[in-house]
């Protein structure tokens, strides 16, 4: 006859916890949600502001996941699936979105945006995407801080259509970037960076969205600059690992 499996109190809870990491991540989609509404309405402002909330939900439930072991309490949810597809509404088609009605992108360059969900499709799709020793490889999908940064500097459109598709080329590069909760090498320096890039953008967002102070604003690059820079010399520094 088969045993019947008893949960003690302390299984209970650690179930119901894991399934609370579940429910954080895919509380992703609401503000997702939120963010298509504000573009739709040309709230450039409350998008950004959606889609900043989504991004730290995100930043947050891949630590969760693994410090509650989600995997052994909640295995009937593949919270893996469920990240990505959130992460490419939130990553790649909402700013794509973001940069048609906001006129980042115009004609004749329109023909770049459906090129970039494709290739950062096949990011996503990379069974390769990311390395065992914690790096992301080819451009990571970060559409929504370069479509944002588009939108402040006012930059050409053909400029802008050709900084992303060199992101795009990128997609398909195998060099290692630097992944926020997983790379271990320069990550006390990486959060201190990023700590005071929140910071500033939030200053910089809560004075004057649509006519950031210049000098916030190149300040505010200092960070992205650092995570190419970065990435690119570990990229080289481990290529032997």
């Amino acid at each position: 006859m088969q045993r019947v499996k008893r949960f003690t109190s302390s299984d209970q809870f650690s179930v119901m916890r894991a399934w609370f990491v579940h429910l954080w991540t895919t509380s992703g989609l609401v503000f997702a949600f939120l963010a298509l509404v504000a573009i739709a309405e040309n709230n450039a402002a409350r998008a950004v502001a959606m889609l900043a909330i989504t991004m730290f939900i995100d930043g947050v439930d891949g630590p969760m996941a693994r410090a509650w072991d989600v995997k052994r309490w909640a295995s009937t949810f593949d919270g893996r699936r469920a990240d990505d597809l959130i992460d490419y509404i939130t990553y790649t088609f909402l700013p794509v979105y973001f940069a048609w009605q906001f006129e980042v992108i115009t004609a004749p360059w329109i023909w770049v945006l459906p090129v970039v969900l494709m290739a950062s499709l096949f990011g996503f799709s990379n069974d390769s995407a990311k390395t065992d020793d914690g790096f992301f490889t080819g451009f990571p999908s970060y559409w929504n801080g370069a479509v944002v940064y588009l939108f402040w500097l006012g930059m050409p459109i053909w400029a802008n259509a050709l900084l992303l598709l060199a992101l795009c080329l990128m997609v398909f590069v195998p060099i290692k970037y630097i992944s926020f909760n997983q790379t271990v090498q320069f990550r006390s320096l990486q959060r201190v960076l990023l700590v005071i890039w929140i910071v500033v953008i939030t200053v910089m967002m809560a004075r004057n969205f649509y006519n950031p102070d210049p000098v916030l604003l190149y300040i505010s690059l200092l960070y992205p600059i650092f995570y190419m820079l970065a990435s690119f010399y570990l990229s080289w520094a481990t290529r032997n690992d």
